[in-house]
Formats: structure tokens, C-alpha cells, sequence
């Protein structure tokens, strides 16, 4: 088991303090996390910097379809595990840096994207390191946990619903075949209950299309909020752009003063 070596108190990340089994009243989805791909940043590349992004796929475990994607550095993943190691003993080992990267390095890209997800798979299943505040700002589990939460439970009260429509079912088939073999005087309600049954077929249709409906609907929330999600991060990459730009035009223009300065005392010398 893994041992606090002190209280984690960084805010590296920022995320929401829910734990990561999600609690419903009739049993929570348990988040997972794996590297499902890359993508590669041209510009960074150009510029002479790491040029990929890892693509995570965060999900519940008993259904991956019910999932977001986000975008993180092999930087990010390297601050996150030194943050856990100076709070936590036993952390799983990160794959080593390797320098820059491209999308043609196939062979070492997949073993670096088996290794990063076996780092993810070993922190999520870990009930300390699952629930530590910048292992769930990393994986950005605040905004998504409660569209996880609904979406289990619409999917649950949908299949309890079906399944006391097909009990329902079955009890009036069971009767029709009780009511077959009697006089003429049940043929009435013999008649009585096949209309029963295709009301209550009808209903059953109806359920499972409104359930369906709310959990697209429920899905389509999901997906939104991974666009968004990633609108932000390139957002926040052109700031830092711009600041850095800033910051550079700034310093040129500093040299240019203090040499001006310099010539002007020059001259005053020479005066």
C-alpha cells in the first residue's frame, strides 16, 4: 500500500475534492484513464520544442463508451508524478524523457503511449492516489463527474423500467395461456387482456425511446464539454504565446534604451 509522506497541498492543477468512485444510490461507475493517441504540434516543433501532445481518454469503467478526451505534454505528466512522489511513497514508475519527438518515431511512440497508460491505469485504480487533488485536476474529473453521475442513473432506471414492463409481459401472456383453454364465456377476457398487452407493449416502446433520447442527450452534453475543454487549452497555448512575444519585445526594447542611455552619456563625456 502506498504511505502519505505529507499532506498534498499544491494547487498545480485546480479540480473540485469529490472522491473519484462516484456515489449513486445504486452503485458508481469507477473512473479510468488510458493514452488512446497523439497528436503533433507543429508550431512547437518549429520552434524547437517538444511537439506532441499525449490524447487521454477518461471514462467509467464498466462502459468506455461513456468517456472525454483531453490533451496533455509528457511535461505535465512528469510534474504530476513528482508532485505524487514527494506525497506519496510506491508511486508507479513514468516512462523516461526521450527528447523531441515526432509522428514518425512509430515503434518508440507506442511504447510510450503503452507505458503512459499503464502509469494512468496503476494511479486510478489506487484508492490514495485516485482521490489526490492534482491526480483528479489532471484528468479534469470536477466537470465531468456529475454528467457520469446521470448518465448512470438514467441508464439504470431505463433497464429497471424495462425490466417490469417485460415482467409485466410475461404475467399477462401467462394468464392469456391459462384463459385459452376455458368456454367461450373468457374469450371476452381473453380479448380483453391481448389489448392489455399491446398497451402495454406500446408503453414499453415508449420508455425505452425517451430513455434512449435523455441518454443521447446526455452524451451530446459530453461531448460538448470535451470541445470546450480543448477550446480552452488552445486558448491558454495563444496566450502563453503572446505573452511570450510580449515579454521578448519588451527586453529588445530595453537594450535599445539602455544603449541609447550609454551613447548619450558618451556624448556628454566627449563634451
Amino acid at each position: 500500500r502506498l504511505r502519505t509522506k505529507q499532506p498534498v497541498m499544491s494547487a498545480l492543477f485546480r479540480a473540485s475534492a469529490t472522491g473519484v468512485v462516484l456515489a449513486t444510490g445504486h452503485g458508481a461507475p469507477t473512473i479510468t484513464a488510458e493514452v488512446v493517441g497523439h497528436d503533433e504540434d507543429d508550431e512547437a516543433a518549429a520552434a524547437g520544442g517538444g511537439g506532441l501532445w499525449w490524447v487521454v481518454q477518461v471514462s467509467t469503467a464498466h462502459d468506455g463508451f461513456n468517456a472525454y478526451r483531453i490533451k496533455r505534454r509528457y511535461r505535465q505528466f512528469d510534474v504530476l508524478d513528482k508532485t505524487l512522489r514527494a506525497a506519496f511513497q510506491g508511486v508507479p514508475d513514468l516512462p523516461g524523457k526521450a527528447g523531441w519527438l515526432s509522428s514518425s518515431d512509430k515503434d518508440f511512440l507506442d511504447k510510450r503511449k503503452a507505458g503512459l497508460s499503464s502509469y494512468l491505469r496503476s494511479i486510478t485504480l489506487d484508492p490514495a492516489l485516485s482521490q489526490n487533488e492534482d491526480v483528479r485536476s489532471f484528468l479534469e474529473l470536477g466537470s465531468a463527474e456529475e454528467l457520469f453521475v446521470r448518465l448512470q442513473e438514467k441508464e439504470h432506471f431505463c433497464n429497471l423500467a424495462v425490466l417490469e414492463k417485460d415482467k409485466a409481459l410475461e404475467a399477462q401472456r401467462q394468464r392469456v395461456a391459462a384463459l385459452t383453454g376455458e368456454n367461450g364465456r373468457a374469450q371476452h377476457d381473453i380479448q380483453a387482456l391481448e389489448a392489455q398487452i399491446a398497451e402495454a407493449a406500446r408503453g414499453r416502446e415508449e420508455a425505452k425511446s425517451a430513455a434512449d433520447a435523455a441518454l443521447g442527450l446526455a452524451r451530446q452534453q459530453v461531448g460538448q464539454l470535451e470541445e470546450a475543454v480543448l477550446a480552452a487549452q488552445a486558448a491558454e497555448a495563444e496566450a502563453a504565446d503572446t505573452r511570450r512575444a510580449t515579454a521578448q519585445r519588451l527586453e529588445v526594447q530595453e537594450q535599445l534604451a539602455a544603449r541609447h542611455a550609454a551613447d548619450a552619456a558618451a556624448q556628454c563625456a566627449a563634451a
